[in-house]
């Protein structure tokens, strides 16, 4: 729920009304009292001499010209209020603090070193300490002041009139004191001379009624019509570093210099530079994101006509622009977008936007383009404006001050939630950020977005290695010679467990040959492709290597489908043949099947496969390249897709599961596993039990009506001493609730795929002694599980390694690597990627694309998957995109 603001109300005598920006800092500080951002700071370095009596007498009347600078804020029963609380004529408001006995280095060390001290303490908004100032004396002829003010007393433009008006009153008092100091006997006359003069600039008074005129103008009705229009439709929360959950508490800055020749041609745009600056950070935050629609904050005075321009107070805010980036755009095309946009904004920068139901309260990363600050003199001496904050910053400000005097130091600033950065990835972004930029003030109007690189060549080099799984020359092959190794070493031992019955290895081997002897006897050939319809059975492993055995590939159908979608994808995959069971056949006559092929009754106690015959059939060689099997997609995104997968695909699945998983487990047990089977028959995830079958392990079926009970399932696992299982983490969190892990047998290998896991589980399970649990990740089309994650304490969530002879990347949309940290779509490579969709050649030019990294020519998939690459190389799952 959107919590909302105190609104003005009428004040008591002698209260003033919050203005609406005052009112949200104040919110903001009373909800993070300790938070120290909430001012801003600045310092003049001065050169010549400097009067501290005089000054102190410069600042004393600016404070009491200035309303701003004399509020002191209240609250009682109807919320926030102001008050003006003058300063005496002859307050002492300039800390003084004589540094030059350390020498000018030291001294401008220790200056900075307490003005930090001084930003980083927190104020209380309801004390008088939201006003400071000190003269750092750090050489004979040169000295710091430094001046920091709460924000909910002016904003940053108030500020630099507040320089110049102490600047201004300083000047003026030099020049007619004799030797331009202040002697200490003439001090208190002098103070109150002052104090008597008039304040030449409009009170507070004066700027809340110019505000309530605004606010009731057609003006105002029309910036909130604008307003709405821009702000219409959602734009992605994810910023460059991760999402952004208020404002900063504490800030890290760095400093990127632009160098010489940079500053120059920036400073020669003039009145383009805002724009062309705010495009080159829209493309860099859209490559940086995966986003087309890229929100960006534009800092603004919120100040129009003369009240409102010459009244220090805090009116400012920060506006949000939605730039749109596309992956066709050219820089032209953004710079001019953004141009429109920006003016749109400061057309109607008065307005509010916190005022709009369901605004955004966060705009995106801040572009802050700082004024031209001139050198001010007090008196004789000339100081140079520093700006050390400008206020609380929300996940990142991108800062760039005066290029065209010596105000600031030629850099580019970025300051950043500690949270969120650190000095390391602002300076890392700061210099991707002005590549970028020389790219685009460079290259021709017409380049694409997309074709800067975002990284130099060994930068991207070492990123592309970190996706890479391990070495896999020694992986091609087939299941089946594996499942030949198992059955030669476990021979009698049980291998498979259903709810109708056993079957040992070397029962399964037999079975398995005689019904690839029938198959191929019955007319089948190599690469055809045959349907299994059965249930949960004790037949099924022996179906499915039968099967392959045959030649062909396996095509499960989930007799949980209903007809309707089952001849679509007969259709689709064109089987040669059939296996059902009589149950099954008859129910889908009574449903309306029509399907007319050659069919393989599996439970008749006559049928020819199950005898063995006096002349066996020779049985094809099966080699890598041969159709294993076609599974379609759950169809969630339109109708299913069969997507056909090769024999050294599955092959390289077994050897990475059988490496990491299948064997250390063994080894840690000191037995061959129990290993359950309780996916769904038509999902790609069902192999990976079949794999633990494979590898020599013991596979229970269970059935549906128990594996769909959690308590059922849980007191089943526990009966069979079940070992190994692979479910949702969703699933996994309601078994967990159930007492999956109580008991005193319970699985200890634990594998979670389908969804992303959330952090209470990981935590859950990777604190748990003598758990060994896995996070899968993969889409159908590579071959079941593609990444591998070891749930571990010492990890947040995410998708994990490339597996073995597979690569994984996180391109943007002109398809080059993101960088660390960066946003982009998962695409996968290696030997896990699908022959294809069945039938559909269009899509899989869409959806199976060259490989730009490999020199062999091979594909890579684009899954739609968003991730974000995370400093320590792991990747986050984010969402889908959508493609078209």
């Amino acid at each position: 729920m959107r919590m909302r603001m105190p609104s003005a109300t009428s004040a008591p005598t002698g209260h003033l009304p919050l203005t609406a920006a005052q009112r949200g800092i104040w919110y903001a500080q009373h909800l993070d009292p300790d938070n120290p951002t909430y001012q801003i700071g600045q310092f003049l370095d001065l050169r010549g001499p400097i009067d501290p009596a005089l000054l102190n007498l410069a600042l004393t009347k600016a404070a009491t010209d200035l309303d701003a600078l004399s509020l002191r804020i209240g609250e009682d029963a109807a919320g926030p209020y102001a008050e003006i609380r003058r300063p005496r004529p002859t307050a002492d408001l300039v800390r003084v603090r004589d540094l030059r006995h350390l020498g000018p280095d030291a001294a401008e060390d220790a200056a900075h070193l307490d003005m930090g001290q001084e930003m980083s303490t927190p104020r209380d908004m309801h004390g008088d300490d939201l006003l400071g100032a000190t003269l750092y004396l750090v050489d004979e002829d040169r000295s710091l002041f430094f001046l920091r003010v709460h924000h909910i007393q002016i904003d940053g433009y108030s500020a630099v009139i507040a320089l110049r008006y102490i600047a201004e009153t300083y000047s003026r008092l030099a020049r007619v004191l004799p030797g331009s100091r202040l002697p200490r006997r003439l001090a208190p006359g002098v103070a109150h001379v002052l104090a008597r003069l008039p304040s030449p600039l409009p009170s507070l008074a004066a700027l809340q009624r110019d505000l309530e005129a605004y606010e009731s103008s057609p003006q105002h009705a029309a910036d909130a019509a604008h307003w709405r229009r821009a702000l219409a439709g959602e734009v992605s929360s994810e910023g460059l570093e991760g999402r952004s959950h208020g404002i900063a508490s504490r800030v890290i800055r760095a400093r990127v210099p632009l160098g010489a020749q940079r500053t120059a041609r920036l400073a020669a745009l003039e009145r383009d530079l805002p724009k062309t600056l705010i495009a080159a950070v829209a493309v860099y935050l859209a490559r940086m994101t995966g986003t087309d629609v890229v929100p960006i904050g534009l800092p603004v005075t919120a100040r129009r006509g003369r009240v409102a321009k010459t009244t220090p107070s805090m009116l400012s805010s920060v506006l949000p622009l939605r730039v749109k980036v596309g992956p066709t755009d050219s820089f032209a095309d953004v710079i001019g977008r953004t141009g429109d946009a920006v003016r749109a904004a400061v057309g109607h920068q008065r307005f509010r936007v916190e005022e709009l139901e369901r605004a955004s309260s966060h705009p995106g990363p801040s572009v802050n383009l700082l004024p031209v600050i001139d050198d001010l003199r007090l008196g004789a001496a000339r100081g140079t404006v520093h700006i050390l904050s400008t206020g609380p910053v929300r996940d990142l400000s991108i800062v760039l001050g005066d290029l065209r005097s010596h105000a600031v130091d030629p850099v580019l600033r970025l300051e950043g939630d500690a949270a969120l950065h650190s000095e390391q990835s602002l300076q890392e972004h700061g210099k991707r950020l002005l590549r970028l930029l020389d790219s685009l003030l460079d290259s021709p109007a017409g380049t694409s977005v997309v074709s800067p690189p975002l990284m130099h060549g060994a930068e991207q080099e070492a990123l592309l290695a970190t996706g890479r799984g391990a070495p896999s020359d020694d992986v091609r092959g087939t299941v089946l010679e594996a499942v030949a190794a198992s059955v030669e070493r476990r021979g009698s031992a049980r291998a498979v467990v259903a709810p109708d019955g056993e079957r040992s290895f070397e029962e399964l081997d037999a079975e398995s040959t005689r019904l690839a002897q029938s198959l191929v006897r019955g007319g089948v050939r190599p690469g055809d492709r045959v349907a299994v319809r059965v249930g949960r059975t004790v037949h099924l492993p022996a179906l499915v290597l039968g099967i392959l055995r045959a030649g062909a590939a396996y095509v499960p159908l989930d007799p949980a489908y209903p007809v309707g979608r089952v001849a679509h994808m007969l259709e689709d995959a064109g089987p040669a043949a059939l296996l059902t069971t009589v149950e099954q056949q008859e129910a889908d006559r009574e449903d309306g099947a029509v399907w007319t092929l050659p069919t393989l009754l599996v439970d008749t106690e006559t049928a020819a496969w199950r005898r063995p015959e006096s002349v066996p059939v020779h049985l094809p060689r099966v080699g890598p390249d041969d159709l294993a099997y076609v599974i379609f997609t759950s169809g969630s995104t339109g109708r299913p897709k069969g997507v056909a997968v090769e024999h050294g695909s599955l092959h390289a699945l077994l050897e990475q599961h059988r490496r990491t998983l299948h064997d250390p487990a063994a080894t840690r047990l000191g037995r061959p596993l129990r290993a359950a089977h309780t996916a769904g028959l038509s999902f790609d995830a069902s192999w990976d039990p079949l794999l633990w079958l494979v590898s020599g392990h013991e596979l229970h079926i269970v059935s549906d009506e128990v594996r769909r009970d959690p308590e059922r399932l849980v007191a089943h696992l526990a009966e069979q001493r079940i070992d190994a299982l692979e479910t949702t983490p969703s699933f996994a969190e309601v078994l967990l609730t159930t007492g999956l892990l109580t008991g005193p047998h319970h699985p200890t290998e634990i594998a979670l795929g389908g969804e992303a896991v959330g952090d209470d589980l990981w935590a859950a399970l990777a604190a748990r002694e003598g758990i060994h649990a896995v996070n899968l990740y993969g889409p159908t089309e590579t071959t079941v599980d593609s990444l591998v994650a070891p749930i571990r304490e010492d990890r947040r969530p995410h998708l994990g390694a490339s597996v073995l002879g597979s690569r994984h990347y996180v391109l943007d949309a002109g398809l080059a690597p993101v960088p660390d940290r960066g946003i982009g779509e998962l695409y996968l490579a290696g030997h896990g990627v699908a022959r294809g969709y069945i039938g559909q050649p269009g899509l899989n030019a869409q959806r199976f694309v060259a490989d730009p990294f490999a020199a062999d020519g091979s594909r890579m998939y684009r899954t739609g998957d968003r991730v974000r690459r995370r400093a320590d190389g792991t990747l986050r799952f984010l969402g889908r995109l959508t493609i078209r």
